[in-house]
């Protein structure tokens, strides 16, 4: 196999999967950047010092690990487009992703499976 033609894509767009139905919801999209961007490497690193300060013996408890991993996924939503809570349109910021991430789990289950499947983010050329 040629390694050139499996080059490194700056992101993807997911669509979202209905967790009841199983069946994708076209409409709802979010475009994710890579593990290997900069933003994926910049919220490591703030996790990193973070844990440090708290010292080798702190054991994390399970909130800190969920917020961690809001912390991750939220870090490289660089977009998304029909999310809507309650009817009302929910645009892409800081506090909806975080506010989005913590309240619907299975979404951050989605977003984080995908994230971690390299296929998603290398050139199908």
């Amino acid at each position: 196999m040629d390694l050139a033609k499996r080059a490194p894509l700056e992101s993807f767009v997911y669509t979202v999967v209905d967790p009841v139905t199983g069946e994708e919801v076209p409409d709802m999209r979010v475009t994710l950047l890579s593990t290997f961007s900069a933003e994926w490497k910049k919220a490591q690193q703030q996790l990193s010092r973070k844990y440090k300060l708290k010292g080798k013996k702190h054991q994390a408890s399970p909130d800190e690990l969920l917020q961690s991993r809001v912390h991750m996924v939220g870090s490289v939503i660089a977009d998304w487009e029909g999310f809507e809570e309650n009817g009302e349109p929910l645009p892409c910021n800081d506090e909806n992703i975080e506010h989005v991430l913590n309240t619907y789990n299975w979404l951050l289950n989605q977003l984080d499976i995908a994230l971690s499947d390299d296929a998603n983010f290398l050139s199908k050329g």
